[in-house]
């Protein structure tokens, strides 16, 4: 009698250690990728950063009354009028960006840091001309010294 509920014990003991190895093996499959999909998010944006400085015209940040204004201009491609509703959108591509690296991400994680700080985010934009960002963020006046 001992040693069948010693052989049960031990078929439990075997069958709990193979699946927490089981766990731990998806585990560290789900951190291998984790790591790898946030290397290349930060790899890629430094990797662009060298080219935009290319087409990059201006960047400007100015005060008003109760807000900070961040506009942000280049003379790139531009973006086609009927792809800005959906600029901010995760994984959107404007129609005319294929070619240039990029997930799609940068915009709409933007749009939600902004929004976090009860900011609003524009674009305009002309084909062959440029785009231009307005980032418009409300500030506290005891902030507002740091900025401007």
């Amino acid at each position: 009698m001992r040693s069948r509920s010693y052989s049960l014990q031990l078929k439990t003991a075997k069958e709990q250690l193979d699946n927490a190895l089981s766990q731990e093996k998806e585990l560290n499959q789900l951190k291998s990728r984790f790591v790898s999909m946030v290397f290349h998010e930060f790899r890629n944006p430094l990797n662009s950063i060298s080219g935009m400085a290319q087409i990059l015209k201006t960047f400007e940040i100015s005060c008003q009354s109760s807000e900070i204004i961040f506009t942000i201009r280049d003379h790139g491609i531009g973006i086609p009028a009927e792809d800005i509703p959906q600029l901010f959108n995760a994984f959107y591509r404007a129609s005319n960006s294929e070619g240039f690296q990029g997930t799609a991400l940068g915009l709409t994680i933007a749009k939600q840091y902004v929004a976090l700080h009860q900011g609003a985010i524009a674009v305009t934009s002309e084909l062959n001309v440029g785009t231009t960002f307005k980032v418009t963020i409300p500030t506290l006046l005891q902030f507002r010294h740091a900025f401007c």
